[in-house]
């Protein structure tokens, strides 16, 4: 019998764990100080002005078509 092939390959340390720790227990999971500092690293990585982060591909596909009329 062969092996199973995995669906994702997660890594998860004690920092990982703690994070979301701090996350959950601030209560501001959505549009928290993590997603503001999210999104502008991700700008400054993209070397834009501005990121959006949303929750699912969905969101962020629907976003680019409306940014781009």
């Amino acid at each position: 019998m062969s092996e199973p092939v995995p669906f994702t390959d997660v890594y998860v340390d004690d920092e990982i764990v703690d994070r979301v720790g701090d996350v959950l227990e601030g209560k501001r999971w959505v549009k928290g100080p993590e997603t503001d500092a999210f999104e502008e690293a991700f700008a400054a990585a993209c070397g834009v002005d501005h990121a959006v982060g949303v929750n699912s591909g969905t969101a962020a596909l629907l976003l680019a078509t409306k940014a781009v009329g």
